[in-house]
């Protein structure tokens, strides 16, 4: 009950929205939609460097709201911060470090119209400390906070994650 408390929650403020706003006819087109995706880039990188991951996106039509996490193992990696934020009401105040290796997002379009973005745009970086020796990945997951988006139909749409792979050198 509790893993779709996003989606409740998000339909419930949708139905405050004048039915005008819903009944655009250029919002919720499925046919445009080829799915969502999300990209975390690899990185080559020594102990001790900071690395900041782009996280682009391709398949964002149209989007209301997401949720996601990110895993990582914290013996290899540090988590520092999330950066460079490149969508209107994303800051990094909607990410959390619940736990070392895990990262919450949580994000709904402010004017609660749909957002479009281009393919490949970068919506964030989020940046490690290499801390081990050893190869690594930062992946999308389920846990602590299941994977959804939403899109103007108020329809849930896949969530796609390509995760990164790490090269760890040593000094």
């Amino acid at each position: 009950m509790m893993d779709r408390i996003f989606t409740r929650l998000f339909a419930g403020l949708l139905l405050l929205i004048p039915m005008g706003m819903m009944a655009n006819p250029t919002l919720g087109r499925l046919d445009d939609l080829e799915g969502f995706t999300m990209t975390l880039e690899d990185f080559d990188a020594n102990q001790g460097d900071q690395v900041c991951l782009d996280a682009t996106v391709s398949g964002f039509m149209n989007i209301l709201g997401m949720q996601f996490s990110i895993n990582y193992d914290p013996a290899v990696l540090q988590f520092d911060n999330i950066s460079n934020t490149n969508l209107t009401g994303l800051s990094p105040n909607s990410f959390g470090n619940p736990s070392p290796g895990n990262i919450t997002m949580s994000w709904s379009d402010p004017a609660a119209v749909g957002v479009s973005v281009d393919d490949g745009t970068v919506l964030f970086e989020v940046c490690f400390t290499i801390l081990g020796t050893t190869g690594t990945t930062v992946s999308f997951s389920e846990t602590p906070t299941p994977s959804e988006v939403i899109d103007g139909t108020l329809t849930v749409i896949g969530f796609t994650g390509n995760d990164s792979a790490g090269t760890i050198d040593g000094n």
